[in-house]
């Protein structure tokens, strides 16, 4: 039977490869490649990344703030590792679309990108990542993980730097759709290694599907709305995946990016308990703190018993009330959050025992579109305070300004690169479409010897 969704897809990648793109959504991905670049380069020494470069044989694949170079496939692994490892770059409801420029990034050297090249490519991930986002992700956030969706739309990208023709690409996605469900069981009680590489390993077999593809090798005729295909798992019977049509309303400027190194449904909560600190002075004047959220916050970061009791970074980073007592504690969530000795403090175990999460309807209602909170603090003197946060800093509809991205960068590169080189590879990679080659940027925020 045809795919309406695979042929979708397809002539998508074969329409972005001939015209141009919106200038809104051009703007967008300027603002996602600078924001996830300086992510890379500061988790660049992260487990994942550090093994993936140990067991790799010597290739042509690019690592982002490193000068070796390795088989690409690894290196997409070990890009996507270090994008994600901070748990700092972009997000759209239900994943984090940049984890994919880890493999477009590995390939660079490879097919001789342009700047304009690989912001096109990039782009045109991304808008199909937004699919599968809306579509399978938050239509199923309890079964499917994103690494589904950063399978899909990498291949897209990659085809269109490798040049794959329309029959190729086809193939490719189709590969990549059968090939790349994840379980979200990497999300669930105290978090592991894994859960930060599991888009790794999908940025991986991108590369390795589309090298596949351009050498022939087919794939399923119908691997989304055919028998046993992707509607199949999700409905129990086959049929369309309403997909929303590609056309000139780019999705992906509804990109969000992130002002604290957390889980983004926790941003408005640090900023509520920001608030709240600066009314009452002490944490431990508190006697209560209730948060009323949406339904998928309160599972994914204020549900298990888990997120009261972190043991790991990962676990940390993904707990509403950890991130609440180190921004009522030190008025903001940074690196210094998540070493072993801040996460195993006693008096966060004191706070947090205070904290009550609660899904709220009302909230519900306006999530994904706005993301928001209202705390109910009670203070042991009895006093209460009520407060209202949404849509932080970051979000489509409060973005983060140049200057804003030109501080995260300076703050994320500098350690690696020096005050004086990170500024200016933050002026590089803002103008990086306008590179002859991409392997330009890549230089700029490589540390010398």
């Amino acid at each position: 039977m045809a795919d309406a969704t695979l042929e979708a897809i397809t002539a998508f990648a074969m329409d972005v490869r001939k015209a141009s793109v919106p200038q809104a959504a051009a703007d967008r991905v300027r603002d996602v490649i600078v924001d996830t670049i300086a992510c890379a380069v500061a988790g660049q020494d992260c487990l994942a990344a550090r093994v993936a470069r140990e067991v790799s044989p010597a290739g042509d694949g690019v690592l982002i703030g490193r000068s070796e170079r390795i088989a690409v496939e690894h290196a997409a692994f070990a890009n996507t590792s270090a994008i994600r490892y901070l748990d700092f770059n972009d997000t759209y409801p239900a994943g984090h679309p940049s984890d994919l420029i880890g493999a477009l990034a590995a390939v660079a050297a490879a097919t001789g990108a342009s700047g304009g090249a690989f912001h096109r490519a990039v782009a045109a991930s991304h808008e199909v990542y937004t699919r599968f986002a809306e579509t399978v992700l938050i239509r199923r956030p309890q079964v499917i993980d994103q690494g589904y969706g950063i399978s899909i739309a990498a291949t897209v990208g990659l085809a269109l730097l490798f040049g794959l023709d329309e029959h190729q690409t086809r193939n490719a996605i189709a590969i990549a759709a059968t090939n790349g469900v994840q379980l979200r069981a990497s999300r669930a009680g105290q978090l592991s290694d894994y859960k930060g590489v599991a888009t790794a390993f999908s940025a991986r077999d991108a590369v390795f599907t589309v090298q596949l593809a351009a050498r022939g090798m087919t794939g399923p005729a119908a691997p989304f709305e055919g028998r046993h295909g992707m509607v199949e798992l999700l409905d129990g019977k086959a049929g369309p995946l309403p997909i929303a049509p590609f056309g000139d309303d780019w999705k992906l400027v509804g990109t969000r990016l992130k002002f604290w190194p957390v889980a983004y449904n926790i941003q408005p909560a640090i900023w509520a308990a920001i608030d709240l600190r600066e009314r009452i002075g002490d944490w431990r004047d508190v006697e209560a703190l209730t948060y009323h959220t949406a339904k998928f916050l309160a599972h994914e970061s204020g549900s298990e018993p888990e997120k009261w009791d972190p043991k790991t970074r990962e676990t940390a980073d993904h707990s509403l009330p950890y991130a609440v007592w180190r921004a009522l504690v030190a008025g903001r969530v940074d690196e210094d959050a998540f070493t072993p000795e801040a996460i195993a403090d006693p008096d966060a175990r004191e706070l947090m025992r205070r904290i009550t999460v609660v899904a709220d309807d009302e909230i519900e209602s306006r999530w994904p579109g706005e993301i928001g909170v209202r705390l109910v603090a009670t203070l042991r003197d009895g006093t209460t305070h009520t407060i209202v946060s949404a849509n932080p800093r970051g979000h489509e509809a409060n973005p983060l300004s140049r200057d804003d991205l030109r501080d995260k960068f300076r703050g994320l590169t500098g350690r690696q690169l020096g005050a004086e080189r990170a500024e200016r590879a933050f002026d590089l990679a803002w103008s990086s479409a306008d590179l002859d080659s991409v392997l330009d940027l890549f230089a700029a925020v490589t540390p010398t010897d």
